[in-house]
């Protein structure tokens, strides 16, 4: 199949899943021309039984991939923001994707969002082939259970694009990888190429927002919302409203803001956004295990939460007030101290208190709000975050805990997958433990936790057994992982004082 009969390919393609008009259709083949360095139509055999059995477009991709780097029209490494650049011209315009979108939430909000959905696949701005290549497993612990997810699928740079890189100029535009600029954006220094991302315009709390979809998902229908401005993170009355108007308007996903602090906030802190999608996290699982109410709210039922981590629930059919509600708890949180548990919510080093809240709709129609507390201080015991993941779990988690792992569901490392190779090894008697060998080893950060399993299941186990007791001890530093977290710990005196400050809100 020659370059001619892939573009044709790829335009059939795009009309058939992406909904490419014909004019438009016409643009984007003299556009591919011009960056395949073509200059007539050539001959061309379709086959639509081909067409129809392709789901996602890397099929036809991986041919113009090739033709391109023979070519010099990109290199190997560059290839996934070459693709983007291919799908971006094949992809309708902003707002011919904004107008279909809107047109079909006024009737179902889920079928647009279905849409937006299925056309960011079918783009190829969600690498659905590398997110499939995802390890992924749940595992029951007491009440609750959590979600593990290992990330095969997102790309590490190689020494080749690092190289090059450092050789490029630093860029002020966009100014993150979530300004709305990226949108088309070809690619550069710090961002990667948008040419076919699509976002769509929401209005939160009376503000523009922007929808798309995460390119590397960790659940159904990952979303991100996005500040129209380029503002930092922030968490207050302001930002319930807008996760409450956003669920209002989409009451099949759930949206959840990062808590606006350094280790507890996630990786972008500088653009205000949110993350959701249609799924429940464990957290949202989670049983109710106290009640209480307000007078001043009595429309608002108000419950401390069974979980791992300190999490308080609001559940109302009542906007106005699980908004009020809401905005009371934040307030007295950010600036709430208690020294006999550790809790100093400023100190010279700045202010340390913060929160997650996270919005969604009961089957009743009853708005729910989760508020996980959060507070970020270091001490000389733990300079990275006494509520972060101590020490001593750092070989399967040192990142910050953020939004989707307090919620319950674990993104970890690629690494781990070669590196628990190794250890299961050790744990089968295929290698032989030498502590001194080990420790120079690339595994050597899980050093403490292997001699505890050998020490515990020995050395011969068979390999089925060895990956399941390895399996078993990331859960196990999951949940601590968690528990660590949790600003009010599951003891008698972390417990009472939860209660105190229950009862400040009360």
């Amino acid at each position: 199949m020659g370059i001619n009969n892939n573009i044709e390919t790829l335009l059939a393609y795009a009309k058939k899943y992406l909904g490419l008009g014909g004019l438009d259709a016409l643009l984007a083949r003299n556009s591919l021309f011009k960056l395949f360095g073509l200059t007539s139509q050539g001959e061309s055999v379709l086959c639509d039984k081909y067409i129809s059995g392709i789901e996602i477009p890397y099929t036809i991709l991986a041919p113009l991939g090739e033709y391109a780097v023979a070519k010099g029209l990109t290199e190997d490494y560059n290839l996934i923001n070459f693709y983007g650049g291919v799908m971006g011209l094949v992809t309708p315009a902003p707002s011919v994707i904004a107008d279909k979108f809107s047109a079909l939430k006024q009737k179902d909000p889920a079928a647009a969002t279905d849409y937006l959905y299925d056309l960011s696949i079918k783009n190829y701005y969600i690498q659905m082939t590398a997110v499939k290549k995802n390890l992924y497993w749940k595992s029951q612990a007491g009440d609750n259970y959590i979600e593990v997810t290992v990330n095969l699928g997102k790309p590490e740079k190689s020494n080749a694009e690092i190289a090059k890189l450092l050789t490029m100029p630093s860029a002020d535009y966009p100014k993150c990888n979530l300004c709305i600029e990226n949108m088309g954006y070809p690619g550069g220094a710090k961002q990667g190429a948008r040419q076919h991302l699509r976002l769509v315009p929401v209005t939160l709390d009376g503000e523009n927002w922007y929808l798309q979809y995460s390119p590397y998902i960790y659940y159904d229908e990952h979303c991100i919302v996005i500040s129209e401005r380029h503002t930092p993170m922030k968490v207050d009355a302001s930002t319930v409203r807008k996760l409450l108007d956003f669920v209002k308007e989409f009451p099949h996903y759930f949206v959840g803001s990062n808590a606006s602090l350094p280790r507890i906030g996630g990786s972008i802190l500088n653009h205000e956004h949110f993350q959701g999608g249609r799924h429940l996290m464990p957290l949202q699982y989670a049983a109710d295990a106290q009640e209480y109410h307000n007078k001043k709210f009595p429309a608002v039922k108000m419950t401390r939460v069974n979980w791992f981590n300190s999490v308080i629930r609001l559940t109302s059919k009542d906007y106005k007030q699980i908004a009020g509600y809401a905005a009371v708890i934040i307030d007295k949180w950010q600036s709430y101290s208690d020294e006999s548990i550790d809790i100093y919510s400023q100190t010279a080093d700045g202010s340390h208190n913060s929160l997650s809240p996270i919005a969604r709709v009961a089957d009743d129609g009853a708005f729910v709000l989760d508020l996980i507390l959060r507070n970020n201080r270091c001490t000389p015991e733990y300079p990275e975050g006494q509520f972060h993941a101590h020490p001593e779990y750092h070989n399967i988690k040192r990142e910050g805990i953020g939004l989707i792992e307090a919620m319950g569901m674990f993104i970890l490392p690629g690494r781990l997958v070669a590196q628990t190779k190794v250890l299961e090894e050790y744990l089968t008697g295929a290698k032989v433990f030498d502590e001194a060998e080990f420790l120079r080893s690339p595994e050597a950060v899980h050093n403490g936790m292997l001699k505890k399993l050998l020490n515990t299941f020995g050395t011969k186990n068979t390999p089925r057994k060895a990956q399941s007791i390895i399996r078993e001890e990331i859960n196990s530093v999951c949940v601590n992982i968690l528990k660590n977290t949790a600003v009010f710990k599951d003891d008698e005196k972390g417990k009472k004082a939860f209660e105190r400050f229950m009862k400040e809100i009360l």
